[in-house]
């Protein structure tokens, strides 16, 4: 027995329930009329329609005002609604996590002993796995959903503020002032300093709860005091 399926591609609109229901309901409307038997949707379908906490994608129990929804629609178009199942199509690359995990650590290592800068060598390695793995639409959506993802976050406005607190600290001398006792305490071992810094920057990281912020605070502190003691 042969059956007939739509994979179902759409932006999903954060917390916008209606507006993501008419999306549903067009596509499976197309859906109907092609004579599909099933139509899949996303998984995270779920979190942009369900106005619950980003993280909690299953908060809403089954049956709900949400699913009763898509079993009306399922209904009146004569066709199956799945969410969350990926369809793997003839020709794309079937590797299973082993290769996957050992060809990505392997660029990794690679890129890195050849001197590539760190951000290249992650982003690359991301972009090409993504676009190797998936193909090209799927890799490019991937990667435009991720950058929205990670820019949307409210947490982010914080970060103008905390590079402010960096640049108060620097120009005030705190900060000198605070590398010299660093400098006194480690300074007999070498690469004191550095690693000094390093500790630093990760009880700031920890206690900010954003590594960016951290990084661009702890830049504008540390390399000033770094330059002037000889480190490059």
């Amino acid at each position: 027995m042969k059956v007939k399926i739509c994979a179902a591609q759409m932006n999903i609109v954060s917390l916008g329930v209606k507006e993501n229901l008419e999306k549903a309901e067009l596509l499976t409307r197309r859906a109907g009329e092609e004579d599909c038997d099933i139509i899949c949707f996303p998984e995270d379908f779920l979190t942009g329609s369900l106005g619950n906490k980003e993280n909690l994608k299953y908060a809403q129990e089954i049956p709900g005002d949400f699913t009763e929804k898509f079993c009306k629609l399922a209904k009146e178009y004569g066709l199956y609604i799945v969410m969350g199942t990926m369809i793997e199509r003839d020709g794309e690359n079937n590797m299973g996590i082993e290769q996957i995990t050992l060809l990505m650590m392997g660029s990794l290592v690679v890129l890195l002993v050849l001197g590539v800068p760190m951000v290249f060598v992650l982003g690359g390695i991301a972009i090409g796995a993504a676009f190797f793995l998936w193909g090209p639409e799927a890799g490019l959506m991937l990667f435009t959903h991720t950058i929205w993802g990670v820019m949307g976050k409210f947490i982010l406005a914080a970060v103008p503020m905390f590079i402010f607190m960096g640049i108060i600290l620097q120009r005030s001398g705190v900060a000198d002032d605070l590398y010299e006792m660093i400098y006194r305490w480690m300074g007999p071992v070498r690469g004191g300093l550095a690693m000094g810094t390093v500790l630093i920057c990760t009880a700031f990281a920890a206690m900010v709860g954003i590594s960016g912020a951290a990084t661009v605070s702890m830049g504008v502190i540390a390399l000033p005091s770094m330059l002037k003691r000889k480190y490059d």
